[in-house]
């Protein structure tokens, strides 16, 4: 069987998604073909439509929300629904040339518009192309709802309540999930992980995650947050003989402990108090804290 699945650069979740649609597919012993629909469309359509999306989600989420409570309410409006269709069919005319060439025995849709191009084709243009919507968000938007595909896979039940209210039968809805790449089914140990990333063992790691575009804003390098807690003096703390902890630091005594509160003012400053996992080090003084003192050493 050949999938043609389609996908909007609007963020990178619907290009991701339809990757892993492709990867399963290919998988099962099918022929996959992953497309991203705005290469059909004017270059300005397609600036205004994927840049200008995540400009203003940058910069004025505020506004974004509206937009999208105000779209989720109307979309579905004659008028507006009319209007929407025949501005994205005039600047998608060369996608109709990509699909009569491509030819596919069915057809997956991880992003709104592409399912909104075939689907609002008359039958004997569309010629019973089975067409598939896979949502990627938790809530379903009403620019998903077409009464053309034949089956929605989604995230959550709150998206299946939202399309039933649309009008889709709810033998059409499939809860799913969100389609992930096939490498997050493998399992392997902290330590191989650790390993493979090239990260140390005795240092705490942390996972950053980002959505749409954000992952342009963390380190994608590996082991980065790692190298710049090892070079602090801080490093770790470790069991002494009982005695509490030691820190594997230079000048310890003269930097304050981590594992103490707030610091005080001035004003509300009191003498420097002794750490209960360090005894041997002295804190400064503390801000505004109400905590019971701890004892002066943990055996």
């Amino acid at each position: 069987m050949k999938l043609l699945i389609l996908h909007a650069s609007a963020g990178n979740g619907h290009r991701r998604a339809a990757e892993a649609l492709a990867a399963a597919a290919i998988a099962g012993g099918h022929a996959a073909v992953t497309r991203d629909v705005l290469d059909f469309v004017p270059a300005l359509f397609r600036k205004t439509y994927a840049t200008g999306y995540l400009n203003l989600v940058r910069t004025a989420p505020e506004l974004w929300g509206y937009f999208f409570a105000r779209s989720d309410r109307k979309a579905q409006l004659p008028a507006e629904r009319r209007a929407r269709t025949v501005f994205n069919k005039l600047n998608a005319l060369s996608f109709y040339q990509f699909l009569r060439r491509e030819k596919p025995d069915a057809v997956l849709c991880t992003h709104f518009l592409p399912l909104e191009l075939i689907g609002s084709l008359p039958p004997h243009r569309r010629r019973n192309l089975p067409l598939f919507g896979v949502i990627t968000d938790y809530a379903a938007h009403s620019l998903w709802y077409c009464d053309s595909v034949n089956a929605y896979y989604l995230a959550s039940e709150e998206a299946s309540r939202h399309l039933r209210r649309k009008g889709q039968p709810a033998a059409g809805l499939v809860n799913t999930g969100i389609p992930v790449m096939p490498e997050f089914a493998g399992r392997t140990t902290p330590a191989a992980g650790r390993e493979r990333l090239g990260l140390r063992a005795y240092l705490p790691a942390v996972l950053v995650l980002s959505g749409a575009d954000g992952d342009r804003r963390a380190n994608p390098r590996p082991g980065t947050a790692q190298r710049r807690v090892a070079a602090r003096k801080w490093r770790r703390c470790a069991p002494s003989r009982g005695r509490g902890y030691a820190v594997e630091a230079q000048d310890s005594s003269e930097r304050p402990c981590p594992h103490r509160g707030p610091r005080q003012t001035r004003r509300n400053a009191r003498p420097p108090q002794r750490c209960h996992r360090h005894p041997g080090r002295r804190d400064p003084p503390l801000l505004n804290s109400t905590a019971p003192e701890p004892p002066a050493l943990i055996s």
